[in-house]
């Protein structure tokens, strides 16, 4: 039959009628007007508008040849279009009004794609999206017209040739959809692959498929992975960020979440778009289930199956696609998102008061807080969107169960109701558990980066105990979230099951009252339940989302009141000739000029800690330009405030301290206690300043580290350790001193940096330093030396002397110091023989000077984790989880995953029972079937609320527990060669990271997991239930799944590594600036450590941004397979009418709509767990850190040090196998009693032999005893705690002064007037009931001056039984005055125990009872020191008398 001559084709339509084409057609005017012309001149038009835009940008194309492909492309089409064009005016069998109309602007449609393509190719970095997202959509069309035209049996030349035309456009997409990378100028080259993609490749990802194949194949490194684009790395964004957030300084409620909104305003709108796309297209999926189960039921025409088959197709695919590219979107925000949290978090860091900024506060809150707030903002779209789904799902509810639909929206009320009255609550506790997570995390941080002094001082096992209580009760905080968290997964629950039973009942009590509307039926039934299913999952998402909402949000304040904490409050003032520029704090119109002689001008001075007492008030005085200042007095007389004071970290009260024009660049700062990074010694000693080989080597020689370095096998390529743990305390100040000396910054500022160097060393150090030739006299340098080591004093050309009330003694010239107000002996008294041999020091420094050393530049070596090669990283370690299941309990375990598949099948039971129902015709039987539904519905609710809390506060907890303490244990058993080789980032990396992924993330992604694993299980049998005929297609599906989560798996894995990887070098960044943030601002390197915050946090957003996007590429090409399976229903369905149970297609159907978002949702929890089991390998991996103990040595008997005899024999020992030893051949034996002075250079070994007594070092060979007892024979934390420690750098515990004071033992061990009477010893008791008492929290660094803090130790030291102590420099950061009170109190009260003592300040041992000199590892010699001194060749004497 000839169809030619239907009429209704010259209506618009849009549908025929039956009788036309069978009704399943559209009429040829509305395609002519709606599929042809009006797409085409849109296209028109965005075409003109885009290749003007185009116009004047820079051309990215070298080369024409791939140009001329799609040239010749287009020159076809527009032929083609053009004599189709002629058919249509000639020899059309039909014309309708629109049909030449359409024809002709089809061909001014492909002139315009001819200068698109051309104005694109030449000058965009991407393939035209405008132009293939035409093409994809236009070939759609086409396919209609050409349906039309062939069911019209239209003429044959016009149809061929319209397909010749759909041929050509397919071959154009294929060609436009190309990359140019290979044809870029070689500034584009490098671009990623993501910047050069076309919207083809990226929505589906397709440009991810070289990593999969890399990742496949071999271990993959982070080069490996594909660099940020430009959008994601960009600076402007950061910059753009923060810019907004100082801008809304007025703004005083959510000032951080509007600054994110307002900021990344376009990243946050742009999943929008697709959103919408994937929620309408959701929404077709009921009608097309709807009309299925009508078309199997009918009499209608095969072709309409068809059609509904076709239609399954573009709806499933599509919503795949947009979907994907949905959550993609979301993963750009939450990317950039991360950059700027973190970036404007250390910004602040940089700017924040130092006691703030000692806190560690902003560790905590750039790791875990930015986590959650990334996981958690991102859900404000499907929050939003979840609420419109919801709203439209009970609109078609409607439609179908009538007013039934109340049932679920009241329901659903309640839910929501209850779950946001469970947020503030939930967000309460979380604040608690974050609160003791930092208090545990900050307590651990500060003991790794001080393990040196815990396992020295003995503290091992009480400071363990102190962190496990810590964890107990984080973890006790934890379950009472955890409480919440069972909550929020029963209303989880009840989001599913609750709301399809309160709606099926309803309407079954409703068909009980109203026997008209009883029919239940299966399309009734099926389609109301596709759209109740849509319904339950947007609520199930959003009561599962709500704990990841409340949580970023309480985040969110968290960093929003670090934000806001008050900045340093610089009082100085930068002034030149003539003008003056106040910073931030000191708007004081200022009256006077800094004169050009002067390099620092201090005015009636008043400063501070805080804004109440200042510490030190009345000081005026002049510093000229190239003068050498000494500031001294007594400790706690504010020499540390006023240091502090020239560097802007004070508050000040009254008065100005004036310095040259850009403070930033012209102040160079030692510390009191040396700040390291964990890096080579050169590039400590560089610094942020650029290689300099002869000033280098200058510096190297002047400050006495060139003996240093030829000792060590990679010179000074050698890394430091995390705090120079490598290092002795002298080398550590001398390679801080050389890098302040190496900066060449007008300005020095030293905080006694001779305390920790022996006399001869003090002596060169100075004189090559200070001397009439040295370095800084001939740079001009302006020199400021805060300082105990009066002695100096002649060589000063003014002084600065502090009283004890923190008031100015004197200030002035040297020359006119009175002597009497010096705490030492009359310097005008002292024989000029006692002086320092000037011709020796002379002639060393000469010799320094004339020793050969060639310094080379040496490029930052990075370590790789020797687990980067670990082909389990790869492949995964299955033995992994069984470790963990072992920890969490095996019965617990069983226990959990029967009930958790009992629970889980309650749901496809009632599926088949709602199915039952729904083919039964018998309403006598309503109230049975409610009956047994409704003991279904309290049997899930009873056992899945058994379940859930079951494992969150039985085997989780149990295993959190279980976990950090196996890993505590490695930790605190690790040998210090492992500190010394490992970041402290990286090891407190472990301590946060992977532990907050164990107790936060691991719970929830186990117990989803296994939920989904059962869902997806039950879903899928019961599809093959209801379609039989598939069957076949199962085992070509499962091959299919199980290949892709191989090839994704072997990928994935690794980059979870990486991501973990590269967050600790981030952390170690940002525990070096804490620990030395006052020394970064005096340098001024904030710019530079901004900088290298930037190349770490951008290192860490490659793999964080990748592994989301490989998620999503799985999630696509799982709901890709899904389709799949749907489609096979489809064709089944319509293959088979007539022999197919619509009862069960209906259930298959209902179930292939939520299997893709079930399985999506398994690989997100699966995600989750991989991340968390990565945390799991790591803490194993951690548990085998080679141990100090591998022995597990018994203890000795109690009391076994009963009178402190020490018997070293025959000694050698170094601190690695691979290192050279520090100790050579010593024997040394000590009697009871014995009073020992250790003496040498700095570096002669002189520690390194008291780190035998510790065993911190341990022989090679001989070996050292204790009343009889072999050290290395015995538990060696019992070894260190027999053995009482005051060492040079004073150790705190985070606690209150009783905590710190009785560290070593129980507090119940001593009584209060025990505790008041060693403070009163060391005169420190009226301080500390200033401060509030012994419960008082203690901050050392505020409460405290360094020598303070020493007389504290002595205290506490005082409280230890022990027969031996050991003295490491303890009195070299002290005043005379506080080093006679110290060495008074050692002689009295340890007099009649054995002393092994350190020294510097020869003085203090002058009176001992022997004299060791130490000398490259080896004792030169040892006496009586009245017999050494009486010797006019004795090494000790001349060390003494270079003491002055």
């Amino acid at each position: 039959m000839n169809r030619s001559s239907c009429l209704e084709d010259y209506s618009f339509g849009p549908q025929t009628s039956p009788e036309c084409r069978d009704g399943l057609d559209l009429t040829l005017v509305f395609e002519e007007s709606m599929l042809s012309l009006l797409p085409a001149v849109l296209m028109i038009a965005a075409s003109a508008v885009k290749v003007a835009s185009l116009r004047n940008a820079r051309k990215v194309v070298l080369g024409s040849s791939f140009q001329d492909t799609k040239m010749m492309t287009l020159i076809l089409l527009v032929v083609l279009r053009f004599v189709l064009l002629l058919l249509w005016i000639l020899r059309a069998p039909i014309r309708t009004q629109t049909s030449i109309a359409a024809a002709a602007v089809y061909v001014v449609e492909s002139l315009a794609f001819l200068a698109l393509s051309k104005a694109e190719h030449n000058h965009a970095i991407r393939p035209s999206s405008l132009l293939n997202l035409y093409l994809i959509f236009s070939i759609g069309l086409d396919f209609v017209r050409m349906r039309t035209l062939v069911k019209m049996d239209f003429d044959t030349l016009i149809t061929s040739l319209s397909a010749a035309v759909l041929a050509a456009k397919l071959s154009l997409l294929f060609v436009e959809a190309q990359n140019k990378v290979m044809y870029f100028s070689a500034a584009d080259t490098d671009r990623p692959p993501q910047e050069t993609s076309g919207i083809l490749s990226r929505s589906v990802f397709w440009w991810i498929n070289s990593l999969f194949f890399h990742g496949h194949r071999g271990i993959l490194k982070l080069d490996d992975l594909i660099h940020l684009d430009e959008e994601l790395s960009s600076e402007e964004t950061l910059a753009r960020f923060e810019i907004r957030w100082l801008s809304m300084s007025n703004v005083h409620s959510y000032r951080l979440a509007r600054t994110i909104l307002m900021s990344l305003t376009k990243l946050f709108l742009r999943p929008v778009i697709p959103n919408v796309l994937a929620m309408a297209l959701t929404f077709s999926q009921p009608f097309l289930v709807s009309a299925l189960l009508d078309f199997i039921s009918s009499d209608d025409s095969e072709e309409l199956g068809q059609l509904i088959v076709v239609a399954y197709a573009v709806v499933y695919i599509s919503k795949a696609i947009f979907s994907a590219f949905y959550t993609h979107q979301l993963d750009r925000f939450a990317t950039i998102l991360r950059g700027c949290l973190v970036n404007i978090i250390y910004d602040k860091t940089l700017k924040v008061d130092l006691k703030e900024g000692a806190s560690g506060e902003s560790l905590t809150l750039m790791s875990a807080d930015v986590e959650r707030i990334v996981k958690g903002f991102g859900l404000i779209h499907e929050t939003s969107s979840n609420g419109v789904m919801s709203l439209v799902a009970l609109g078609l509810l409607y439609r179908q169960l009538g007013l039934t639909f109340m049932a679920p929206l009241i329901f659903s009320a309640i839910l929501s109701f209850a779950t946001g009255a469970q947020s503030g609550p939930y967000i309460k506790r979380q604040k608690e558990w974050l609160e003791a997570t930092e208090e545990r995390v900050g307590l651990t941080a500060s003991v790794i980066s001080s393990m040196k002094g815990v396992k020295i001082l003995g503290f091992v096992e009480k400071i363990h105990a102190k962190i496990r209580a810590l964890r107990h009760e984080e973890v006790n905080r934890a379950k009472k979230v955890r409480v919440f968290m069972a909550l929020f997964a029963i209303l989880q629950t009840l989001s599913l099951s609750g709301t399809r039973w309160i709606t099926y009942t309803v309407f079954g009590i409703v068909a009980l009252l109203n026997p008209s509307d009883s029919s239940f039926g299966v399309n009734r039934l099926f389609t109301s339940l596709a759209i109740l299913n849509i319904f339950m999952e947007r609520l199930e998402i959003f009561l599962r989302q709500m704990p990841a909402l409340a949580s970023a949000f309480g985040c969110l304040r968290r960093i929003e009141a670090f934000l806001l904490l008050e900045m340093k409050r610089d009082g100085r003032v930068e002034g030149s000739i003539g003008s003056f520029a106040t910073s931030s704090s000191n708007d004081n119109e200022l009256q006077t000029l800094l004169p050009r002689h002067v390099a620092v001008k201090i005015d009636d001075l008043s400063v501070g800690w805080n804004g109440e007492n200042p510490t030190l008030t009345g000081l005026s005085m002049d510093i000229k330009r190239g003068s050498f200042t000494m500031i001294i007095g007594p400790v706690g007389s504010g020499k540390s405030t006023l240091i502090n004071a020239l560097l802007g970290e004070t508050v000040t009260h009254k008065g100005s301290i004036k310095l040259p024009v850009n403070v930033n660049g012209s102040i160079a700062y030692c510390a009191q206690t040396p700040w390291l990074v964990n890096k080579s010694i050169q590039e400590n000693v560089l610094g942020n300043n650029l290689f300099d080989a002869s000033w280098y080597s200058k510096v190297i020689r002047a400050c006495a580290l060139l003996e240093d370095l030829k000792n060590y096998p990679s010179g000074d390529r050698t890394l430091v350790g995390s705090k120079g743990i490598t290092l002795s305390g002298g080398q550590k100040q001398r390679i801080a001193l050389a890098r302040a000396v190496y900066s060449r910054a007008p300005i020095l500022i030293l905080d006694d940096i001779f305390s920790g160097l022996d006399p001869m060393t003090e002596e060169i150090i100075f004189q090559s330093l200070l001397g009439e030739r040295g370095l800084l006299k001939n740079t001009l340098q302006t020199v400021i030396l805060a300082t105990h080591a009066v002695h100096l004093l002649p060589s000063a050309d003014s002084v600065i002397l502090l009283g004890d009330a923190g008031d100015v003694v004197y200030q002035g010239q040297r020359e006119s110091l009175p002597m009497e107000l010096v705490s030492q002996r009359d310097l005008g008294d002292i024989p000029e023989s006692e002086y320092p041999d000037r011709d020796t020091t002379a002639r060393r420094v000469e010799d320094a000077k004339e020793a050969e050393f060639t310094p080379v530049f040496h490029q930052t070596v990075i370590t790789q984790d020797a687990s980067a090669s670990d082909i389990s990283r790869q492949t995964g370690d299955k033995t992994i989880w069984k470790y963990y299941l072992k920890t969490a309990g095996y019965r617990h375990s069983i226990f959990f995953a029967v009930l958790g598949a009992i629970c889980m099948g309650f749901t496809p039971a009632q599926s088949l029972w709602l199915n039952a129902w729904a083919n039964d015709t018998d309403n006598g039987k309503i109230r049975y079937y409610i009956g047994v539904y409704t003991v279904f519905f309290v049997g899930e609710i009873a056992l899945t609320l058994l379940w859930i809390w079951h494992v969150l506060i039985f085997p989780l907890s149990a295993s959190s527990i279980r976990l950090h303490d196996i890993q505590l244990e490695a930790l605190m058993s690790a040998t210090m060669t492992f500190f010394s080789n490992t970041d402290t980032g990286v090891t407190t990396n472990r301590f946060s990271q992977d532990l907050s992924l164990v107790d936060s993330e691991l719970p929830l992604a186990l117990i989803d997991m296994v939920e989904y694993v059962y869902n997806c299980l039950y879903k899928i049998v019961l599809i093959a239930i209801a379609t039989v005929y598939i069957l076949p297609i199962f085992p070509v599906m499962l091959v299919a799944f199980w290949m892709i989560q191989r090839f994704y798996l072997r990928t994935s894995r690794q980059i979870r590594y990486l991501d973990l990887e590269t967050k600790a070098p981030l952390y170690t960044h940002f525990i070096e600036t804490l620990s030395g943030l006052a020394t970064v601002r005096a340098f001024g390197w904030e710019e530079g450590f901004e900088r290298q915050n930037r190349v770490g946090l951008d290192n860490s957003q490659r793999p964080f941004f990748v592994l989301a996007t490989i998620q999503r590429w799985l999630n696509l090409v799982l709901d890709l397979m899904v389709s799949v399976m749907g489609i096979v229903v489809a064709i089944a369905a319509v293959g088979l009418r007539g022999t197919i149970n619509p009862g069960y297609l209906g259930l298959a159907l209902v179930n292939v709509m939520t299997l893709g978002t079930s399985l999506k949702s398994l690989v997100s929890f699966w995600a989750s767990l991989e991340t968390s089991i990565g945390a799991i390998s790591r803490i194993r991996s951690f548990s085998e850190t080679p141990s100090e103990d591998p022995d597990h040595l018994p203890k000795a008997s109690e009391g076994w040090v009963h009178s402190g005899g020490i018997e070293i024999k025959g000694v050698t020992a170094s601190h690695s196998v691979d290192s050279g030893a520090v100790i050579r051949d010593v024997s040394l034996s000590i009697a009871p009693g014995e009073h020992i002075g250790i003496c040498g250079r700095s570096g002669s070994g002189k520690s390194s032999l008291l780190s035998l007594l510790f065993r911190v070092l341990d022989a090679s060979s001989g070996f050292v005893c204790i009343d009889g007892v072999d050290i290395s024979t015995i538990y060696i934390n019992q070894v260190r705690a027999s053995i009482n420690a005051l060492s040079q750098e004073p150790f705190f515990l985070r606690g209150t002064i009783r905590d710190n004071l009785t560290v070593a033992a129980s507090a119940a061990d001593y009584d209060e007037q025990r505790l008041q009477h060693v403070l009163q010893r060391v005169g420190l008791w009226p301080k500390v009931v200033g401060l509030g008492g012994l419960d008082t929290l203690l901050d050392p660094e505020e409460a405290l001056s360094h020598g303070e803090r020493q007389l504290f130790c002595l205290a506490r030291a005082m409280l230890n039984p022990s027969r031996i102590l050991i003295l490491d420099e303890f009195t070299s950061n002290v005043d005379v005055e506080t080093d006679r009170l110290l060495q008074k109190i050692i002689r009295e009260d340890f007099k009649d125990r054995t002393i092994l003592a350190v020294a510097h300040r020869l003085e203090t041992i002058a009176d001992f009872d022997r004299i060791v000199v130490l000398d490259k590892g080896r004792i030169v010699e040892q006496g009586a020191p009245e017999t050494l001194l009486s010797d006019r060749h004795s090494v000790f004497r001349a060390l003494y008398e270079a003491s002055g």
